[in-house]
């Protein structure tokens, strides 16, 4: 095994060789499997390691970049050889193939990618004693000429009748009684009864899978031919899967469904005007039916109880579901249902009034076991709501049908739990056509995008509703004086249709809310916190009276100060931060004291109502931060100094920042005239926590009172998509050599910096450099990188200078990416 080995490894094994070879016998081995790729300076040993290896029955070469024989130098003499595989690029294909063709012996051949646009030798049926022909795509077992020798074969997957050729007649099948799987193709080129009784396939006993292909592109088609040649087709009773694609012929033939009866039926582009006689194939288990014009229904019997999988595609007349008499349990092991391109289609088996009625028992014993549901492109099915919501059932996936875009259904998403995801479309009037709320007691996060609003009794019903997101949709609909609440944990609230009042009010029933996110909601223009959940009622009332046309406050409750960790309010323009009604609370969000993670991008005027630069409108409880887009920024100093929490700080397309944090120490050092107290602030030793920051404000941020700050915490600095900066001022590289802490350093984006900051290599503590997309910078600093640095990354630079200079720092640096 040489998969994964390093130079020193590969050292090793060769002299493990060395020494093996002094005690092998190579004469007499008869198993060699090398798995791994094999270098050039290892097939040298390989080869004279096995040189006299003539015994072999079991050879395997998983990944071979050379000839065989440079490893094998008598290959051609492995005449006893039983099992053969040759994995990846082989040179000389024909060559290979035709030496392969004298191994008699052979019983399994497994050939590679190599020989995929390979064409077989006309010996290649010498290996009379082959059972198992292994190829990456089955068309090359079309290509054995005579194919009728290979007596001992258990697969055929391809077989092409062509009578124009010697070595593809249809008697070639005659004797291969011993095949497990058999395709024949171009079944058109068989014109006589004669000719199909020639290919044997009532005697052979051991088949298991048959395919009878007719080209859909041939010219001729003659009806009456066909069905005599499928007729004169008949296997023996015990197949197991059989498919038949093509076919012209007006009735399917008599033996299916009586004679034979199968446990996988495949039925794709028939002509036939009635269906085989299903209901009669007890052990049925699987049914692919697809592009068949003249099936207009589908016909549920009773002997469908071991149906496990329906597949029903491009069926351009099917419009019904026809249950018999006796059909009183449906499916009861069906576990995959899959519909697809049946645009005549209205309705599905679920869909009747015997479903309808909740109060039925037998229902529920219809699709016990239903696992997946798969339906496309059927625009006239009216999907209703009473998908069978069984505990089984993990997965749905319905696109463009009549009510709805998409409907998924997922019970492990990726993201955890079970999942609904429903986009409608404008002429769905109410979710209660196309989801029983009342089967989903389990349901964990649901999307709605498009839709009608969410009435509160349905959120009701769905008692172990984790998130729920609104996207262009009409929200949920608060309905009565009715008290209620929800434990709701996660609330996404997308698109210009929400407001702030009907926001407001949905919030005072989710006390348990963690995650709050707001995006492009134009109509919500302000933004408060502080309402108590007791004083709701009568405050509503004077905020009414007070602006009687402006329903876009949204007011957060109290409640959530206690509960509210995440909260993100992106692309609304017109929003507006301001001052809580009645002063119940602090100013901004600072009475949100849970709040750990804080997200506002293109909302430019959301700070624009702040009454002083130096009041920051965030609790100091935040542990991460991200800005951006945002105006009139001012200054976070009691979230970076001591009492502060913040960890991860990202500002960007917010200038002044920074600045307004140097102008704040500054005016703290004004306001009294102590210094100490300032170089206190600024100390190392001050508290500060953050750890990473990601900012496009290099200018703003490198500054001597700021880096001091950071220099004892910050492990990540990120400087990205700035550009306007050309080059960094020596007071700003002092700044930047304050970072002792610092181990990542990224620049990323910065389009006009033409070169990197001098006295890298002061950063001791530095383990990761990068720089990508900076096209003018074309060399690393002058006067070297750090000796601590672990990893060097160039990317999308352009400089073959600072290529050349990199891959020159091989050996010094362990991990070098260009």
């Amino acid at each position: 095994i040489i998969d994964d080995v390093d130079k020193i490894s590969l050292e090793k094994l060769k002299r493990q060789l060395r020494k093996l070879k002094t005690s092998l016998n190579v004469k007499q081995l008869h198993t060699l499997m090398l798995f791994g790729e094999v270098d050039e300076s290892f097939v040298s040993i390989l080869g004279d390691f096995f040189r006299e290896a003539n015994a072999l029955r079991v050879l395997r070469l998983d990944k071979i970049s050379f000839s065989v024989e440079s490893i094998l130098h008598n290959f051609s003499a492995l005449v006893h050889l039983r099992y053969l595989y040759l994995g990846t690029k082989c040179e000389r294909e024909m060559h290979l193939l035709l030496i392969i063709s004298r191994f008699y012996h052979l019983r399994i051949l497994y050939l590679g990618s190599w020989c995929q646009n390979c064409h077989l030798p006309k010996e290649f049926s010498n290996l009379v004693n082959m059972r198992r022909f292994y190829t990456p795509a089955d068309e090359l077992h079309s290509d054995i000429v005579n194919v009728g020798k290979l007596k001992h074969l258990e697969e055929l997957m391809v077989f092409r009748v062509n009578k124009k050729f010697e070595g593809f007649e249809p008697c070639q099948l005659e004797h291969l009684t011993e095949l497990r799987e058999l395709g024949i193709y171009n079944l058109e080129n068989i014109h006589t009864i004669e000719e199909a009784a020639k290919t044997n396939l009532g005697e052979n006993i051991h088949l298991e899978r048959l395919t009878l292909d007719w080209d859909n592109e041939r010219s001729n088609i003659e009806p009456g031919v066909e069905a005599v040649v499928l007729e004169s087709l008949q296997p023996h009773r015990y197949l197991q899967e059989l498919c038949i694609r093509g076919h012209k012929g007006s009735s399917c033939p008599a033996w299916l469904g009586y004679k034979v009866t199968v446990e996988t039926l495949h039925l794709s582009g028939v002509s036939w005007q009635c269906l085989p006689p299903l209901g009669k194939m007890w052990g049925l288990g699987k049914v692919v039916l697809e592009h068949i014009p003249a099936m207009e229904e589908f016909v549920i019997e009773q002997s469908f109880c071991k149906l496990i999988r329906v597949e029903l595609v491009g069926l351009g007349s099917f419009g019904k579901w026809v249950a018999s008499q006796d059909a009183d349990h449906m499916f009861p092991l069906l576990q995959v249902l899959i519909i697809k391109d049946c645009p005549q289609l209205l309705e599905l088996p679920f869909a009747s009034q015997i479903v309808y009625t909740s109060d039925q028992g037998q229902n529920s014993d219809w699709f016990p076991k239903l696992q997946e549901l798969q339906i496309e492109k059927c625009p006239e099915l009216l999907l209703v709501a009473h998908i069978p919501w069984t505990e089984t059932l993990h997965s749905v996936n319905i696109s463009d049908v009549k009510l709805l875009d998409k409907l998924e259904y997922s019970k492990n998403s990726f993201v955890g739990g079970r999942c609904l995801d429903i986009a409608g479309k404008d002429d769905l009037q109410s979710l209660d056509e196309v989801v029983a709320f009342s089967k989903l007691a389990c349901l964990e996060r649901l999307l709605l995008h498009k839709c009608p609003a969410l009435q509160s009794k349905h959120l009701l019903l769905l008692t172990s509703l984790k998130k729920l997101m609104v996207e262009g949709s009409d929200g949920v609909v608060v309905e009565g004086d009715v008290e209620w609440q929800h434990p709701l944990e996660h609330l996404v609230v997308q698109g210009e249709e929400s407001c702030g009042k009907e926001l407001t009010e949905l919030l005072t029933h989710l006390p348990s809310i963690s995650k709050l996110e707001i995006e492009k909601c134009e109509k919500i223009t302000q933004l408060s916190v502080g309402l108590d959940v007791q004083q709701t009622t009568s405050s509503a009332t004077e905020v009414e009276e007070k602006e009687e046309d402006d329903s876009g406050l949204l007011l957060l409750p109290a409640q959530l100060s206690g509960t509210l960790q995440l909260l993100s309010i992106r692309s609304c323009p017109e929003l507006v931060l301001v001052d809580p009604p009645f002063l119940l609370a602090r100013g901004g969000l600072q009475a949100l004291r849970s709040l750990k993670t804080l997200q506002i991008s293109l909302c430019p005027k959301i700070l624009s109502a702040k009454s002083s630069p130096f009041c920051c409108p965030f609790p100091s409880s935040l542990q991460q931060l991200h800005v951006a887009g945002v105006e009139g920024m001012g200054t976070l100093g009691h979230l970076l100094t001591a009492g502060g929490q913040l960890i991860q700080l990202s500002i960007c397309g917010s200038p002044g920042f920074f600045a307004g944090l140097n102008q704040e120490l500054k005016q703290q050092l004004l306001n009294g005239g102590k210094e100490q107290e300032l170089q206190q602030l600024v100390s190392p030793l001050n508290g500060c926590k953050l750890q990473e920051l990601y900012t496009d404000d290099a200018m703003g941020i490198l500054a001597v009172p700021i880096c001091n700050l950071l220099s004892s915490s910050l492990s990540i600095l990120i400087f990205c998509i700035n550009q306007e900066m050309e080059c960094f001022t020596k007071d700003q590289e002092d700044a930047l050599h304050l970072l002792v802490s610092l181990q990542k350093l990224m620049f990323i984006n910065l389009s006009k910096l033409q070169s990197l900051p001098a006295g890298l290599q002061k950063l001791t503590n530095l383990k990761e450099l990068s720089v990508w997309s900076c096209p003018l910078v074309r060399s690393l600093p002058e006067d070297g990188l750090p000796k601590s640095l672990q990893e060097l990354d160039v990317w999308r630079c352009g400089s073959a200078e600072l290529t050349q200079q990199c891959q020159g720092l091989v050996g010094t640096i362990p991990k070098i990416f260009l």
